[in-house]
């Protein structure tokens, strides 16, 4: 069997080879091949190319080859349990997905690609709950740092004009509350701590 393309073409004389590309032939025999390995690789394919594109603008491409690559290459229904892995896992990680790319993407599916856009809404929704409480949470702690710096300061220096009070409620870092707390008894005056005040709302 032959290796080479030059093998393969009748040419009038030697002198013609250097005018005509040459190609190597690489033959598989395909009947030895695992599909079980091949399908382990493909998989793992995916799989590194959704971890190296999580903060890529192209990974919105990627939900439709997932789909055609997994259909493909496996049975529906064992394709279908990997595009549910994956869909699963490409929400947690990309923030450069929505609802319309892997509704894009299951479109492709046959059947049972609707199944799989009500696990991922099921999961957005449990997702937008815990963002929702996680922001809940931290919203009460921040008022609950500056109104502890506000009593702290009027324990120190008698009430607080309302401009300053003010200017507290508007530093929305729990950290830059923090060390002003740490700071306040370290200052002489209302002036001295108004100075704190001001640095710490810019920034």
């Amino acid at each position: 069997m032959c290796s080479s393309f030059h093998d393969l073409v009748e040419m009038p004389s030697e002198a013609f080879k250097v005018y005509i590309p040459d190609f190597s032939f690489a033959f598989f025999n395909v009947h030895g091949i695992d599909e079980e390995k091949v399908r382990e690789k493909i998989l793992l394919k995916f799989y590194v190319e959704i971890i190296k594109m999580q903060n890529d603008p192209n990974i919105k491409g990627l939900p439709t080859r997932l789909v055609r690559g997994l259909l493909e290459s496996m049975e529906q229904r064992t394709a279908l349990e990997y595009i549910d892995i994956f869909f699963r896992y490409l929400i947690k990680s990309s923030g450069y997905l929505y609802k319309e790319d892997y509704k894009k993407a299951l479109d492709l599916i046959p059947e049972g690609g609707e199944k799989i856009m009500e696990t991922l809404a099921d999961q957005w929704l449990r997702e937008g709950e815990g963002r929702g409480l996680i922001i809940g949470e931290q919203k009460g702690e921040l008022k609950n740092a500056q109104e502890t710096l506000i009593d702290q300061a009027s324990e120190l220096y008698g009430p607080l004009p309302g401009t300053l009070s003010v200017k507290i409620r508007s530093i929305q870092s729990i950290d830059n509350l923090r060390i002003l707390a740490r700071k306040i008894i370290r200052t002489e005056s209302l002036s001295d701590f108004t100075e704190l005040v001001d640095r710490a709302a810019e920034d």
